[in-house]
Protein backbone atom coordinates (compact mmCIF):
# COMPACT_ATOMS: atom_id res chain seq x y z
CA UNK A 1 0.00 0.00 0.00
CA UNK A 2 3.27 2.24 0.78
CA UNK A 3 4.33 1.64 -2.24
CA UNK A 4 1.31 2.48 -4.42
CA UNK A 5 1.15 5.89 -2.20
CA UNK A 6 4.44 6.40 -3.23
CA UNK A 7 4.39 5.84 -6.77
CA UNK A 8 1.76 7.84 -7.31
CA UNK A 9 3.07 10.90 -5.67
CA UNK A 10 6.20 10.69 -8.17
CA UNK A 11 3.85 10.80 -10.51
CA UNK A 12 2.12 13.79 -9.62
CA UNK A 13 5.41 15.59 -9.10
CA UNK A 14 6.95 14.66 -12.46
CA UNK A 15 3.65 16.02 -13.96
CA UNK A 16 4.26 19.26 -12.25
CA UNK A 17 7.53 19.40 -13.55
CA UNK A 18 6.78 18.84 -17.16
CA UNK A 19 3.33 21.57 -17.19
CA UNK A 20 5.82 24.47 -15.47
CA UNK A 21 8.41 23.67 -18.52
CA UNK A 22 5.91 24.20 -20.61
CA UNK A 23 4.99 27.64 -19.74
CA UNK A 24 8.35 28.81 -19.29
CA UNK A 25 10.51 28.15 -21.86
CA UNK A 26 14.07 29.33 -21.67
CA UNK A 27 15.17 32.40 -23.40
CA UNK A 28 16.96 31.47 -26.75
CA UNK A 29 20.67 31.18 -26.04
CA UNK A 30 20.52 30.71 -22.09
CA UNK A 31 23.71 28.39 -21.37
CA UNK A 32 23.04 24.97 -21.41
CA UNK A 33 20.12 25.14 -24.06
CA UNK A 34 20.56 24.77 -27.30
CA UNK A 35 19.35 27.67 -30.08
CA UNK A 36 16.93 26.36 -32.70
CA UNK A 37 17.33 28.31 -35.90
CA UNK A 38 13.80 28.87 -37.46
CA UNK A 39 13.48 30.16 -41.46
CA UNK A 40 10.27 31.62 -42.20
CA UNK A 41 9.89 32.34 -46.18
CA UNK A 42 8.02 35.60 -46.49
CA UNK A 43 5.79 35.43 -49.79
CA UNK A 44 5.35 39.23 -51.00
CA UNK A 45 1.70 39.88 -52.16
CA UNK A 46 1.54 42.19 -55.35
CA UNK A 47 -1.64 44.17 -54.83
CA UNK A 48 -2.86 44.50 -58.51
CA UNK A 49 -5.07 48.06 -58.43
CA UNK A 50 -7.90 47.23 -60.75
CA UNK A 51 -9.58 50.31 -62.68
CA UNK A 52 -13.04 49.57 -63.52
CA UNK A 53 -13.82 51.34 -66.53
CA UNK A 54 -15.38 54.74 -66.63
CA UNK A 55 -19.06 55.15 -67.04
CA UNK A 56 -19.97 57.15 -70.06
CA UNK A 57 -22.88 59.66 -68.95
CA UNK A 58 -24.40 60.41 -72.69
CA UNK A 59 -25.93 63.98 -71.97
CA UNK A 60 -28.33 65.13 -74.89
CA UNK A 61 -28.92 68.30 -75.53
CA UNK A 62 -31.69 69.45 -77.54
CA UNK A 63 -31.06 72.71 -79.24
CA UNK A 64 -33.93 75.23 -79.40
CA UNK A 65 -36.44 74.09 -82.40
CA UNK A 66 -35.36 76.59 -85.49
CA UNK A 67 -38.16 79.03 -86.41
CA UNK A 68 -39.23 78.67 -90.24
CA UNK A 69 -38.65 81.74 -91.99
CA UNK A 70 -42.01 83.80 -92.46
CA UNK A 71 -42.52 85.22 -96.11
CA UNK A 72 -43.85 88.61 -96.39
CA UNK A 73 -46.36 89.53 -99.73
CA UNK A 74 -48.30 92.42 -100.11
CA UNK A 75 -51.51 91.95 -102.43
CA UNK A 76 -54.00 94.92 -103.78
CA UNK A 77 -57.37 93.71 -104.12
CA UNK A 78 -59.67 94.02 -106.94
CA UNK A 79 -62.83 95.61 -104.71
CA UNK A 80 -63.57 96.91 -101.38
CA UNK A 81 -64.32 94.51 -97.97
CA UNK A 82 -67.59 93.54 -97.69
CA UNK A 83 -69.83 92.92 -94.61
CA UNK A 84 -71.31 88.91 -95.70
CA UNK A 85 -74.99 89.44 -96.35
CA UNK A 86 -77.38 87.65 -93.93
CA UNK A 87 -77.33 83.97 -95.10
CA UNK A 88 -73.34 83.94 -94.87
CA UNK A 89 -72.93 86.02 -92.25
CA UNK A 90 -72.80 82.67 -89.55
CA UNK A 91 -68.82 82.67 -88.78
CA UNK A 92 -68.98 79.17 -89.01
CA UNK A 93 -69.91 79.10 -92.94
CA UNK A 94 -67.52 77.55 -95.03
CA UNK A 95 -66.98 80.17 -96.86
CA UNK A 96 -68.63 83.62 -95.55
CA UNK A 97 -66.52 86.32 -98.20
CA UNK A 98 -68.50 88.48 -100.61
CA UNK A 99 -68.49 88.53 -104.42
CA UNK A 100 -64.42 88.89 -105.69
CA UNK A 101 -63.38 88.86 -101.73
CA UNK A 102 -62.67 85.20 -102.18
CA UNK A 103 -59.83 85.92 -105.02
CA UNK A 104 -58.04 88.12 -102.72
CA UNK A 105 -58.89 88.07 -98.84
CA UNK A 106 -59.86 84.50 -98.83
CA UNK A 107 -57.21 83.38 -100.51
CA UNK A 108 -54.63 85.02 -98.82
CA UNK A 109 -56.27 83.23 -95.37
CA UNK A 110 -56.37 79.79 -96.93
CA UNK A 111 -52.57 80.26 -98.04
CA UNK A 112 -51.67 81.09 -94.34
CA UNK A 113 -53.36 78.30 -93.23
CA UNK A 114 -51.90 75.75 -95.69
CA UNK A 115 -48.03 77.09 -95.38
CA UNK A 116 -48.46 76.89 -91.69
CA UNK A 117 -47.73 80.94 -91.60
CA UNK A 118 -44.52 80.39 -93.50
CA UNK A 119 -45.97 82.49 -96.64
CA UNK A 120 -47.93 85.48 -94.62
CA UNK A 121 -49.77 87.92 -97.28
CA UNK A 122 -51.21 90.91 -96.39
CA UNK A 123 -54.37 92.20 -98.99
CA UNK A 124 -54.49 96.11 -99.33
CA UNK A 125 -57.72 97.76 -100.64
CA UNK A 126 -58.14 98.22 -103.83
CA UNK A 127 -56.38 101.20 -105.89
CA UNK A 128 -54.52 101.76 -102.68
CA UNK A 129 -50.99 101.13 -104.14
CA UNK A 130 -51.70 101.60 -107.72
CA UNK A 131 -54.72 102.00 -110.39
CA UNK A 132 -56.08 98.53 -110.70
CA UNK A 133 -55.44 99.72 -114.39
CA UNK A 134 -51.96 99.72 -113.64
CA UNK A 135 -51.35 96.14 -111.96
CA UNK A 136 -49.54 93.79 -114.88
CA UNK A 137 -46.90 96.65 -114.89
CA UNK A 138 -46.79 97.52 -110.98
CA UNK A 139 -46.48 93.69 -110.07
CA UNK A 140 -44.03 92.60 -112.95
CA UNK A 141 -41.45 95.51 -111.48
CA UNK A 142 -42.20 93.98 -108.26
CA UNK A 143 -43.78 97.01 -106.58
CA UNK A 144 -45.72 94.23 -104.76
CA UNK A 145 -45.84 90.80 -104.84
CA UNK A 146 -49.37 90.10 -106.14
CA UNK A 147 -52.54 91.60 -107.23
CA UNK A 148 -56.22 90.70 -108.15
CA UNK A 149 -57.47 92.79 -111.02
CA UNK A 150 -60.05 92.12 -114.54
CA UNK A 151 -60.19 93.42 -117.87
CA UNK A 152 -59.37 97.00 -116.72
CA UNK A 153 -55.48 96.05 -117.31
CA UNK A 154 -56.22 95.56 -120.89
CA UNK A 155 -54.44 98.35 -121.83
CA UNK A 156 -51.56 96.59 -121.04
CA UNK A 157 -52.51 93.54 -122.25
CA UNK A 158 -54.84 93.95 -124.95
CA UNK A 159 -55.55 89.67 -125.63
CA UNK A 160 -57.36 90.47 -122.47
CA UNK A 161 -60.80 91.36 -123.80
CA UNK A 162 -60.81 87.90 -125.18
CA UNK A 163 -59.46 86.13 -122.25
CA UNK A 164 -62.01 88.14 -119.14
CA UNK A 165 -64.76 86.67 -121.19
CA UNK A 166 -66.65 88.77 -123.79
CA UNK A 167 -70.12 89.19 -124.43
CA UNK A 168 -72.08 86.40 -124.20
CA UNK A 169 -69.60 84.28 -124.08
CA UNK A 170 -69.37 81.87 -121.07
CA UNK A 171 -73.13 80.65 -120.27
CA UNK A 172 -71.28 79.83 -117.03
CA UNK A 173 -67.84 79.10 -115.46
CA UNK A 174 -67.86 75.37 -115.94
CA UNK A 175 -67.36 76.08 -119.64
CA UNK A 176 -64.40 78.74 -119.00
CA UNK A 177 -62.24 76.54 -116.60
CA UNK A 178 -62.68 73.29 -119.13
CA UNK A 179 -61.35 75.89 -122.05
CA UNK A 180 -58.82 77.44 -120.40
CA UNK A 181 -57.33 74.23 -118.33
CA UNK A 182 -58.19 71.51 -120.86
CA UNK A 183 -58.17 73.26 -124.52
CA UNK A 184 -55.10 74.89 -124.42
CA UNK A 185 -56.07 78.56 -123.92
CA UNK A 186 -54.23 79.17 -120.90
CA UNK A 187 -50.86 78.02 -122.39
CA UNK A 188 -51.77 80.15 -125.21
CA UNK A 189 -52.36 83.42 -123.08
CA UNK A 190 -49.74 83.11 -120.16
CA UNK A 191 -46.78 84.12 -122.81
CA UNK A 192 -48.62 87.73 -122.80
CA UNK A 193 -48.35 88.34 -118.88
CA UNK A 194 -45.04 86.39 -118.94
CA UNK A 195 -43.63 89.35 -121.01
CA UNK A 196 -44.02 91.58 -118.15
CA UNK A 197 -42.48 89.56 -115.86
CA UNK A 198 -46.02 88.63 -114.62
CA UNK A 199 -47.58 84.91 -113.76
CA UNK A 200 -51.56 84.47 -114.01
CA UNK A 201 -53.55 82.32 -112.87
CA UNK A 202 -57.52 82.59 -113.56
CA UNK A 203 -60.10 83.55 -111.14
CA UNK A 204 -63.75 82.25 -112.97
CA UNK A 205 -66.13 84.80 -111.08
CA UNK A 206 -69.87 82.97 -111.96
CA UNK A 207 -71.93 85.53 -111.98
CA UNK A 208 -75.58 85.69 -112.77
CA UNK A 209 -75.02 88.45 -115.46
CA UNK A 210 -77.51 90.79 -116.83
CA UNK A 211 -79.12 94.30 -116.54
CA UNK A 212 -80.26 96.41 -113.59
CA UNK A 213 -83.06 98.36 -115.00
CA UNK A 214 -85.65 101.16 -114.32
CA UNK A 215 -87.67 99.87 -117.48
CA UNK A 216 -89.17 96.42 -117.91
CA UNK A 217 -86.25 94.62 -120.01
CA UNK A 218 -87.23 91.13 -121.11
CA UNK A 219 -85.56 90.82 -124.40
CA UNK A 220 -82.88 92.22 -126.39
CA UNK A 221 -85.39 94.50 -128.11
CA UNK A 222 -85.67 95.65 -124.83
CA UNK A 223 -82.53 97.53 -124.68
CA UNK A 224 -83.36 99.20 -128.13
CA UNK A 225 -82.49 103.66 -127.47
CA UNK A 226 -81.76 103.08 -123.86
CA UNK A 227 -78.73 104.42 -122.19
CA UNK A 228 -77.01 101.34 -120.28
CA UNK A 229 -74.21 101.78 -118.12
CA UNK A 230 -71.28 98.95 -119.33
CA UNK A 231 -67.40 97.73 -118.52
CA UNK A 232 -64.98 96.30 -120.50
CA UNK A 233 -65.95 95.08 -123.89
CA UNK A 234 -69.78 94.86 -123.52
CA UNK A 235 -70.32 98.47 -124.76
CA UNK A 236 -70.11 96.81 -128.28
CA UNK A 237 -72.83 94.31 -127.60
CA UNK A 238 -75.17 97.05 -125.78
CA UNK A 239 -74.11 99.13 -130.01
CA UNK A 240 -75.07 95.77 -131.55
CA UNK A 241 -78.50 95.26 -130.06
CA UNK A 242 -79.37 99.08 -130.38
CA UNK A 243 -78.88 100.82 -126.83
CA UNK A 244 -76.57 103.26 -126.09
CA UNK A 245 -73.74 102.43 -124.47
CA UNK A 246 -72.39 105.26 -121.12
CA UNK A 247 -69.30 104.96 -119.38
CA UNK A 248 -69.70 105.30 -115.67
CA UNK A 249 -67.75 104.12 -112.57
CA UNK A 250 -69.44 101.00 -110.57
CA UNK A 251 -69.58 103.77 -107.62
CA UNK A 252 -71.45 105.82 -109.38
CA UNK A 253 -74.37 103.59 -111.04
CA UNK A 254 -76.90 104.35 -107.95
CA UNK A 255 -77.13 107.89 -108.48
CA UNK A 256 -77.27 107.43 -111.83
CA UNK A 257 -80.02 105.32 -112.09
CA UNK A 258 -81.90 107.41 -109.52
CA UNK A 259 -81.26 110.63 -111.64
CA UNK A 260 -82.16 108.86 -114.84
CA UNK A 261 -78.84 109.64 -116.31
CA UNK A 262 -78.79 106.05 -116.93
CA UNK A 263 -81.89 103.68 -117.39
CA UNK A 264 -79.70 100.63 -116.72
CA UNK A 265 -76.46 99.07 -115.89
CA UNK A 266 -74.80 95.68 -117.28
CA UNK A 267 -73.25 93.88 -114.48
CA UNK A 268 -73.76 91.19 -111.74
CA UNK A 269 -76.67 90.43 -109.64
CA UNK A 270 -75.03 91.02 -106.93
CA UNK A 271 -75.07 95.13 -107.26
CA UNK A 272 -78.76 94.71 -105.86
CA UNK A 273 -77.20 94.20 -102.47
CA UNK A 274 -73.32 95.36 -102.56
CA UNK A 275 -74.50 98.93 -104.36
CA UNK A 276 -78.06 98.41 -103.37
CA UNK A 277 -79.40 98.66 -106.95
CA UNK A 278 -82.78 97.01 -105.84
CA UNK A 279 -83.49 101.03 -103.98
CA UNK A 280 -83.69 102.01 -107.48
CA UNK A 281 -84.73 99.72 -110.06
CA UNK A 282 -87.59 98.64 -111.67
CA UNK A 283 -86.13 94.84 -111.58
CA UNK A 284 -82.96 93.09 -112.67
CA UNK A 285 -82.61 91.02 -115.99
CA UNK A 286 -80.99 87.67 -116.35
CA UNK A 287 -79.99 87.81 -119.46
CA UNK A 288 -76.82 85.35 -119.91
CA UNK A 289 -74.65 88.46 -120.70
CA UNK A 290 -71.83 86.90 -118.91
CA UNK A 291 -72.31 84.30 -117.05
CA UNK A 292 -68.77 84.08 -116.05
CA UNK A 293 -66.38 86.73 -115.96
CA UNK A 294 -62.45 85.75 -115.52
CA UNK A 295 -60.76 87.57 -113.29
CA UNK A 296 -56.84 87.12 -112.55
CA UNK A 297 -54.66 86.80 -109.89
CA UNK A 298 -51.20 87.91 -111.30
CA UNK A 299 -47.65 87.01 -109.46
CA UNK A 300 -44.35 89.00 -109.27
CA UNK A 301 -42.34 85.48 -111.14
CA UNK A 302 -39.22 86.64 -109.33
CA UNK A 303 -40.94 86.36 -106.25
CA UNK A 304 -42.60 83.16 -107.19
CA UNK A 305 -40.23 81.77 -108.03
CA UNK A 306 -37.72 82.55 -105.15
CA UNK A 307 -40.34 80.62 -102.93
CA UNK A 308 -39.22 77.27 -100.98
CA UNK A 309 -40.50 74.48 -103.59
CA UNK A 310 -43.09 73.35 -101.19
CA UNK A 311 -44.63 76.50 -101.33
CA UNK A 312 -44.42 77.40 -104.57
CA UNK A 313 -46.31 74.30 -105.27
CA UNK A 314 -49.25 75.66 -103.06
CA UNK A 315 -49.81 78.78 -104.79
CA UNK A 316 -49.44 77.15 -108.15
CA UNK A 317 -51.56 73.91 -107.70
CA UNK A 318 -54.08 74.53 -104.97
CA UNK A 319 -55.15 78.11 -106.31
CA UNK A 320 -56.52 77.38 -109.33
CA UNK A 321 -58.60 74.26 -107.73
CA UNK A 322 -59.41 77.16 -105.47
CA UNK A 323 -60.82 79.86 -107.49
CA UNK A 324 -62.91 77.48 -109.63
CA UNK A 325 -64.17 75.51 -107.28
CA UNK A 326 -65.00 77.74 -103.93
CA UNK A 327 -65.20 81.23 -106.08
CA UNK A 328 -67.49 79.71 -108.60
CA UNK A 329 -70.13 78.08 -106.67
CA UNK A 330 -70.57 80.73 -103.77
CA UNK A 331 -70.55 83.79 -106.37
CA UNK A 332 -74.16 82.25 -108.08
CA UNK A 333 -75.43 81.53 -104.98
CA UNK A 334 -74.53 84.65 -103.43
CA UNK A 335 -76.48 85.96 -106.34
CA UNK A 336 -79.63 84.12 -106.79
CA UNK A 337 -79.86 84.76 -102.96
CA UNK A 338 -79.81 88.55 -103.47
CA UNK A 339 -82.04 88.41 -106.63
CA UNK A 340 -84.75 86.29 -103.99
CA UNK A 341 -84.42 88.88 -101.29
CA UNK A 342 -84.63 91.49 -103.29
CA UNK A 343 -88.18 90.62 -104.80
CA UNK A 344 -88.73 90.20 -101.16
CA UNK A 345 -87.88 93.16 -99.38
CA UNK A 346 -88.38 95.41 -102.40
CA UNK A 347 -90.88 93.82 -105.07
CA UNK A 348 -88.49 94.31 -107.76
CA UNK A 349 -89.22 91.96 -110.99
CA UNK A 350 -87.20 89.58 -112.23
CA UNK A 351 -87.22 88.78 -115.99
CA UNK A 352 -85.05 85.97 -117.53
CA UNK A 353 -84.54 85.85 -121.11
CA UNK A 354 -85.27 82.52 -122.46
CA UNK A 355 -82.73 80.01 -123.95
CA UNK A 356 -83.45 81.03 -127.55
CA UNK A 357 -83.11 84.29 -126.63
CA UNK A 358 -79.75 84.23 -124.90
CA UNK A 359 -78.70 81.98 -128.34
CA UNK A 360 -79.72 84.55 -130.53
CA UNK A 361 -77.47 87.17 -128.47
CA UNK A 362 -74.38 84.72 -128.36
CA UNK A 363 -74.67 84.55 -132.43
CA UNK A 364 -74.60 88.45 -132.58
CA UNK A 365 -71.87 88.76 -130.05
CA UNK A 366 -70.07 86.20 -131.90
CA UNK A 367 -70.49 88.43 -135.54
CA UNK A 368 -70.33 91.50 -134.00
CA UNK A 369 -68.85 91.88 -130.67
CA UNK A 370 -66.61 89.10 -130.48
CA UNK A 371 -64.03 89.78 -134.08
CA UNK A 372 -63.15 93.13 -132.30
CA UNK A 373 -61.33 92.46 -129.75
CA UNK A 374 -59.89 89.36 -131.88
CA UNK A 375 -58.50 91.95 -134.13
CA UNK A 376 -56.51 93.91 -131.24
CA UNK A 377 -53.44 91.74 -131.88
CA UNK A 378 -52.70 88.21 -133.60
CA UNK A 379 -52.52 86.41 -130.42
CA UNK A 380 -56.16 87.63 -129.49
CA UNK A 381 -57.17 86.15 -132.69
CA UNK A 382 -55.04 82.96 -132.08
CA UNK A 383 -57.15 83.31 -128.13
CA UNK A 384 -60.68 83.69 -130.17
CA UNK A 385 -59.70 81.03 -132.58
CA UNK A 386 -59.77 78.26 -129.89
CA UNK A 387 -62.97 79.91 -127.97
CA UNK A 388 -65.19 79.73 -131.36
CA UNK A 389 -63.68 76.22 -131.64
CA UNK A 390 -64.39 75.36 -128.18
CA UNK A 391 -67.89 76.79 -128.41
CA UNK A 392 -68.57 74.97 -131.48
CA UNK A 393 -67.19 71.83 -129.97
CA UNK A 394 -69.51 72.17 -127.11
CA UNK A 395 -72.71 73.15 -129.23
CA UNK A 396 -72.62 76.45 -127.36
CA UNK A 397 -72.83 78.25 -131.40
Amino acid sequence: MKKVVFLMVAVLLVSLVVIGGCAQPAAPGAPGETTKTVTTTATKTTTATVTAPAKTVTTTVTAAAEEPEVIKWTMQAWSVKAPPIAHWANPDALQNWMLHEPISWGWAERINDLTDGRLKITVVEANSVFPIAESVENVGRGVIEAAEGDACFTGTVPEYYIAAGSSMMWPDARYAFDCYYNYGFLDKLQPAFAAHNVYFIPGFDAEDGGFATTFPCTDMASLKDKKIRFFGGHGKFIEAVGGMPVVMSYGDVYMGLKLGTIDGTGTGALALEDCKLKEVVKGWASSGLYGCTVNAQLFNMDALNALPDDIKKIVLEDTKYYLAGTISMIEILQQQYVIAKSIEEYGIEHWVWSADEQRKARKIASDEVWPFYGAKSPLSQELLDIIMDYQKHMGLL
